[in-house]
């Protein structure tokens, strides 16, 4: 017999992966949106949402609100339901099955990740292949690239499992995302959940999830999913006291092949262009922060927060981006790509300070060094990504103060068959 909550939940996780950034949810945004206010409306407020939730989900529409009218429209109505969504999603996701919730967030990013180094090979391979299987779609920004003299538009070719472009990110895995870097975002996610619940889990299946995730988060080749994996990895074999047994040797030898191979290759390393590039001067032989991608990151942060010391209750999407234009200095971006500061300049201090009260349950873990841990790698993303409101990051600090045993406890509550 099928079991329901579970069909349910998996189906609901996925909604949540696909709204982080996919061109499959943005070609169908609005219908997206719509159906998970309607349904987190009449579904998770009507059975799952406390007092003290309900007051804070009031606050939050309340500031919202104000925001639209000071704004005159500029934080539109519809953004404003794609935040309130973010959360209802999360609250969704994990009551309905919260004993289960965490297993099966594993699985299915697990299996996820199989199939994206899959497409990934088919896609080094032969990319005109998953093009057969997958529908294009372009970005609305009119970004492009200029391939042998001729203006290409920006274009993802996606489907249900996976997405590549076969321009932008050629040799880079996505994932189902547009970006590898969302993709990574994700994957960490997914890392963190596999390490809080390693003493509940058998070490093969530990191991195997592990070694996939690794695997999955270099070949993504993004510096910031570079960067916390190699906290994660920090975290793993000096702070987390457990025995990792073979697991401590596997990693430190990949870590001395990795480091061989990159020394080696010189300027042409993985490595360098897209870690010591983005912060070594090579041409002064200095660490610099400013160089490379460094420099709009600064003058991104400086501008946003010029916009939101000034603005304290945001100055909403249509205006932000000519506001943020008119003040930014020396750098050609349009929009700031730092997600933390750009949305604080968006929405406001009341929606991002709630925001980050949610990611800061993870504190009320009793292992500390696992908090401060996804702490850094939550601030890593968030200075190096335009994405803020990201509902598996959220699950992920929402569950790691519950003392839920890993598939050993019933779902409280479950749909009738």
């Amino acid at each position: 017999m099928i079991n329901k909550s579970a069909l349910l939940q998996y189906i609901v996780i996925y909604v949540m992966l696909l709204v982080q950034g996919t061109a499959f949810e943005n070609t169908y945004h609005d219908l997206f949106q719509a159906a998970i206010f309607v349904i987190g409306i009449v579904y998770c407020v009507k059975q799952f949402l406390s007092k003290k939730k309900f007051i804070h989900i009031t606050v939050l529409v309340i500031s919202l609100f104000i925001t639209y009218i000071l704004t005159h429209g500029s934080l539109t109505i519809a953004s404003s339901i794609t935040l309130i969504n973010t959360f209802l999603l999360v609250a969704c996701v994990y009551k309905i099955c919260p004993d289960k919730v965490s297993d099966r967030i594993i699985k299915l990013i697990y299996g996820l990740s199989i199939i994206s180094l899959v497409f990934y090979a088919i896609q080094m391979i032969n990319p005109s292949l998953l093009k057969s299987i997958s529908i294009p779609y372009t970005f609305a920004s009119g970004d492009a690239y200029w391939v042998n003299g001729k203006r290409v538009d920006l274009i993802i070719y996606f489907n249900f499992l996976f997405s590549f472009s076969p321009y932008a990110q050629r040799l880079r895995n996505c994932g189902i995302y547009t970006e590898p870097g969302v993709y990574a975002m994700v994957v960490t996610a997914a890392l963190f959940l596999l390490i809080y619940n390693k003493k509940k889990m058998p070490a093969k299946k530990f191991n195997r999830y592990l070694f996939v995730f690794i695997i999955t988060m270099i070949s993504t080749q993004s510096t910031m999913g570079l960067m916390c994996l190699g906290v994660i990895l920090l975290y793993l074999l000096f702070i987390n006291r457990a025995d990792m047994g073979n697991v401590k040797i596997i990693l430190i030898l990949a870590g001395v092949v990795v480091a061989v191979v990159s020394i080696s290759q010189g300027l042409d390393s993985f490595i360098y262009k897209n870690i010591l590039k983005k912060i070594y001067d090579v041409n002064k032989g200095i660490i610099d922060l400013s160089v490379s991608t460094g420099a709009s990151r600064i003058e991104s942060i400086r501008a946003d927060m010029k916009l939101a010391l000034t603005h304290p209750f945001g100055v909403g999407y249509l205006k932000y981006i000519p506001m943020w234009n008119a003040i930014k200095k020396n750098i050609p971006d349009t929009a700031s790509c730092v997600g933390l500061t750009k949305n604080l300049a968006v929405f406001g201090f009341i929606p991002i300070i709630y925001t980050i009260s949610y990611y800061c349950n993870v504190f009320r873990n009793k292992n500390k060094s696992f908090s401060v841990s996804y702490c850094v790698c939550l601030l890593i993303m968030f200075f190096s990504q335009p994405n803020f409101f990201a509902p598996v990051l959220m699950l992920v600090s929402y569950m790691a103060d519950k003392e839920i045993s890993y598939e050993e406890k019933d779902c409280n509550w479950r749909v009738e068959s």
